[in-house]
C-alpha cells in the first residue's frame, strides 16, 4: 500500500491494483490494473509513486525480478 496526496493505492494478493479518493467520503476502490493470467510480482517489492499533476500521477513497481513497472494513476 502506498499514497500520496488523497489517492490511497493498494495492491492485493491477487496482485491487482486498486485506488481510492480518500478526500471523498463516498468513494470506493477503482481498478488500476488487473494482471494477466500468469502475471505475478516478486514476493517482495517496492512502490514509488510521483505526482507530476493531478492529471499525471506515476506508480513506479520494482520487485527485483523483471523491469521496473510504471503505471499512469
Amino acid at each position: 500500500m502506498t499514497s500520496i496526496r488523497d489517492i490511497l493505492i493498494v495492491v492485493t494478493d491477487d496482485n491487482n491494483i486498486w485506488k481510492k479518493d480518500t478526500s471523498d467520503p463516498n468513494a470506493v476502490f477503482t481498478p488500476v490494473f488487473k494482471p494477466d493470467e500468469g502475471d505475478t510480482f516478486g514476493d517482495h517489492f517496492s512502490l514509488v509513486t510521483r505526482w507530476e499533476s493531478a492529471n499525471n500521477i506515476k506508480l513506479y513497481i520494482a520487485d527485483g525480478e523483471g523491469p521496473i513497472m510504471s503505471l499512469n494513476i
